[in-house]
């Protein structure tokens, strides 16, 4: 939810107007709460057991990756501006980028 709020926030700013669409992946075997709220792409995690617990969920992400990419090849419209930015959840957006 973070992660929206920020962007949404940047989005706001001098320049944000050229973010056009934010979508989370989510590598889960079934929704959560967030996916109500935030713009989301479930991708079938190749570990579901990671859902409740397992020892490295992260291995789960890259396929989900691909998943998107895949999704996007039947419904290009899944992405909604020129050019496509990926970002880890590690990040935080200061401003537009530039």
């Amino acid at each position: 939810m973070e992660r929206y709020q920020t962007y949404k926030m940047v989005q706001r700013q001098p320049g944000g107007e050229r973010l056009t669409g934010f979508t989370r992946i989510l590598h889960s075997t079934v929704p959560d709460v967030l996916m109500d709220e935030i713009p989301t792409f479930l991708a079938y995690p190749i570990r579901p057991e990671c859902d409740t617990w397992c020892d490295y969920p992260a291995a789960n992400r890259p396929p989900a990756i691909k998943a998107f990419f895949d999704a996007v090849r039947q419904n290009e419209s899944m992405i909604q501006g020129a050019w496509v930015l990926m970002l880890e959840t590690d990040y935080v957006w200061m401003q537009p980028m530039q």
